[in-house]
């Protein structure tokens, strides 16, 4: 089963040290969606109506409502996102500095984000956890999101401090009720993974608050709303349109969503050719998950004609992209050959 991306926005801390405008991953500079192809949708949700602000439904953000899966993924991915700063922060100008303390100085937020992390990565300073830590925390009482995002990452991977989920979890829901997108998007989720009844209207609050800003977040709405867990009602047709939204905004996650509800009609008219265009477009671009359905279409005949070459080579990068399933499927390939595919790997996606 697909599921939601717990910290979709934790990676964006990795531009710390980057400039320009945006962090979400960005596509090819063409529309994502496959040219010739018309969407037609089977009823329901347009593409404008899927992202509208609504209180959040009250929470309990205690880590002990957390599972040990969920817990272990946020802790991953935030060591991923704490790497990519360092190496970032080490590429930078170590006599900069002086200039980013000068702009903390003056409430930057970005400026004080970026002391904290040449701090935390001792770049032209010697490393000083306390320093780095203030400096994060003095960025998200600015409201900047990146620091908030750093802050609540320490207390999550337990460094620079000890780890706090109960510190990371709250941060996000006050932040997100301030109106940062980032935070909303990334309580949602993580409120999304391993969902249970009383998760979904939390996770999806949280998500619609930041769909229009992170397209990510609207691609981990598609999936939740694909779903039916409890009183949840599955929702195809906001599934489509959402998937559809995330992909136009130019989401990775989102396209290969998108392929996802092609490649199973749902929401929308079966297209297994173009879902393969939407799982090729992710992998060349270097989403893990698109590169493991595009492997998985390659090999079983899905939109094209099989070829198990094919779906090694997608399989490969998907593994090396950090997919597990993508991993053991390419062993799985080595021992078959050119036998019959075996039954996991039928591209049941969501």
């Amino acid at each position: 089963m697909f599921k939601t991306k717990a910290l979709v926005v934790l990676g964006g801390m990795t531009a710390i040290f980057t400039w320009g405008c945006g962090s979400h991953p960005v596509a090819p500079a063409a529309t994502p969606s496959p040219s010739g192809v018309e969407a037609k949708a089977t009823s329901g949700a347009s593409v404008s109506s899927v992202s509208k602000r609504g209180p959040l439904p009250p929470t309990t953000t205690s880590a002990k409502d957390l599972s040990e899966s969920t817990v272990a993924s946020m802790v991953a991915t935030t060591h991923e996102a704490f790497a990519g700063v360092c190496q970032g922060a080490n590429a930078a100008d170590p006599t900069s500095l002086a200039l980013y303390e000068k702009a903390c100085k003056t409430n930057d937020g970005e400026g004080c984000v970026k002391v904290g992390a040449m701090y935390m990565c001792g770049t032209g300073v010697e490393k000083n956890d306390g320093v780095a830590m203030s400096m994060f925390e003095k960025s998200c009482e600015l409201g900047d999101a990146q620091g908030c995002q750093a802050y609540a990452g320490a207390y999550i991977e337990g460094v620079l401090v000890p780890r706090d989920m109960d510190k990371a979890m709250n941060t996000f829901a006050t932040q997100c009720e301030r109106g940062s997108a980032q935070a909303c998007a990334t309580l949602g989720g993580i409120y999304g993974m391993n969902a249970d009844e009383r998760d979904v209207p939390r996770a999806l609050a949280a998500l619609e608050r930041a769909c229009d800003e992170v397209p990510d977040a609207c691609a981990n709405m598609a999936v939740l709303e694909n779903k039916e867990i409890g009183s949840h009602p599955r929702n195809p047709a906001r599934t489509f349109a959402l998937a559809k939204k995330a992909c136009e905004a130019q989401s990775l996650f989102g396209c290969t969503v998108l392929g996802m509800a092609y490649a199973e009609g749902v929401g929308v008219q079966q297209n297994q050719t173009t879902a393969l265009k939407l799982f090729t477009l992710a992998c060349e671009a270097g989403h893990a998950q698109g590169c493991l359905n595009l492997g998985k279409c390659h090999y079983s005949g899905i939109g094209t004609q099989r070829d198990p070459s094919k779906a090694a080579v997608a399989l490969r990068k998907a593994c090396d992209g950090g997919n597990g399933q993508a991993c053991r499927l390419l062993a799985d390939l080595s021992l078959a050959h050119n036998a019959a595919p075996p039954n996991d790997v039928n591209p049941v996606m969501f």
